[in-house]
């Protein structure tokens, strides 16, 4: 396992959990224990007894709205386990095991990422799953009133505020000021912020590496940004992961008509589920896609310093924002015309 700060993290939280009985202290010390560093935005580890996946372990990191992020998590873990149908939409938890140091979670065999899923199966008939499981969360009315309001990070930034991720990181602050003095984007995230309503328990950081499928159904992972929310920002996640390639590659251009294209099969099955009226109108979603495209240009910015291929796709992420903003303006017409 590395020792960087992350895997000294991760080795602190094994001792955890050997204290806590999840992992056995005899096969600790005698070193059949293994604990794989899987590290992102956050410290994750992949903890192996003998060669078998056991759990998955998970640190917290700084978060920007004051909620602690490993107990913003178990909250959700127990929300979702207050009904049958929630509680199938994320693995496993083992919310006796690392108290407030860490998430601990079961590993589910053979899930893989829908990153890797969309390179062998059906992307249509995946994205459709996806709508259908938020339309599950979203329509899910059980214990609202016990969650914290949650709202992106990035709806502050044309009102001057600098998010937590570019304190200190020079790419990502620069790339939250290019963000704020862009009139379409600013505008765009201003009209995502005042239209923001609390309606629905969201996943709040949908995105491909987040979202696992296994052989029986599909589920979600990193629930540290849940909470009451709009749905339109999940769904807005969805669209995030099916462009970026797309304004990575500059594939074509980034505008309302491929934010329809790409977006209606997770809208369709979110709509049979959840109903009419938590389903965004294409506006509202177009909006959101801004945002969200503004949000991953400047989280790939902050880690430029690590992966020097980060840099450039931050840019060529957040001119797909700025195009798909810019036609938004210019061509209002655009999105009656997508919706009929």
């Amino acid at each position: 396992m590395s020792r960087s700060a992350d895997g000294a993290q991760l080795a602190k939280l094994l001792r955890r959990l050997v204290d806590d009985g999840a992992v056995d202290a005899g096969a600790a010390l005698s070193g059949r224990v293994t604990v794989t560093d899987l590290s992102r935005s956050n410290p994750v580890g992949l903890v192996e007894v003998e060669g078998f996946p056991d759990v998955v372990v998970k640190g917290g990191t700084i978060s920007g709205d004051g909620i602690d992020p490993v107990q913003g998590e178990l909250a959700a873990y127990r929300w979702l386990s207050l009904s049958p149908e929630t509680a199938r939409l994320a693995p496993v938890p083992l919310l006796d095991v690392g108290g407030k140091t860490a998430v601990v979670t079961r590993r589910i065999p053979g899930a893989v990422s829908l990153h890797e899923a969309l390179g062998s199966g059906s992307s249509e008939a995946l994205v459709a799953s996806l709508g259908r499981i938020l339309g599950v969360l979203h329509g899910a009315r059980a214990g609202l009133p016990e969650l914290p309001a949650r709202r992106p990070w990035i709806l502050d930034v044309p009102a001057g505020r600098m998010p937590t991720i570019a304190v200190g990181n020079v790419p990502a602050g620069r790339l939250i000021e290019t963000i704020a003095q862009s009139a379409p984007v600013a505008a765009a995230i201003t009209r995502v912020a005042l239209a923001w309503k609390s309606l629905a328990m969201i996943h709040g950081d949908v995105k491909f590496d987040n979202v696992l499928v296994a052989h029986d159904r599909m589920l979600l992972v990193d629930w540290e940004l849940a909470g009451l929310g709009a749905p339109v920002w999940d769904l807005a996640g969805v669209v995030d992961g099916l462009l970026i390639p797309s304004c990575v590659e500059s594939c074509g251009p980034v505008d309302v008509s491929l934010v329809a294209r790409l977006a209606e099969p997770a809208l369709t099955a979110h709509r049979r589920v959840a109903g009419a009226e938590l389903s965004p109108a294409l506006e509202d979603l177009a909006d959101a896609v801004v945002a969200r495209l503004a949000q991953s240009a400047t989280q790939l910015a902050a880690m430029s310093h690590e992966r020097p291929d980060a840099a450039e796709a931050a840019t060529l992420v957040l001119a797909g924002a700025l195009e798909l903003a810019g036609g938004l303006v210019s061509h209002p017409g655009l999105v009656a015309e997508c919706t009929s």
